[in-house]
């Protein structure tokens, strides 16, 4: 019985955890940049880790909104490689 309930609850939570692991977002959800939060910013986009978030906001805050994928090239260190990876992630609205 004990051993039942243990392999109930680890493959519980192995179906939880498993969209977190396999990716970072569903595709089809989108992160309005000009309006997120750092920790939205991180947690939603591929290969944008809480010091490049942080970056984004900043410019965000000091030259204002970005309006396109190009705007974006004016964070340091957020390169095309980044912004290919994060292209169907990002809205601007």
């Amino acid at each position: 019985m004990r051993k039942r309930i243990i392999s109930l609850t680890a493959v519980t939570l192995l179906a939880l955890s498993a969209p977190i692991v396999a990716d970072k977002a569903p595709s089809r959800m989108k992160v309005k940049v000009n309006v997120a939060t750092v920790q939205e910013l991180d947690e939603f986009l591929i290969g944008v880790p809480r010091t490049l978030a942080e970056r984004i906001i900043r410019e965000r805050e000091k030259n204002g909104a970005f309006e396109s994928l190009e705007d974006l090239y004016r964070v340091q260190q957020l390169n095309e490689h980044i912004l290919d990876k994060n292209r169907d992630r990002i809205a601007f609205d």
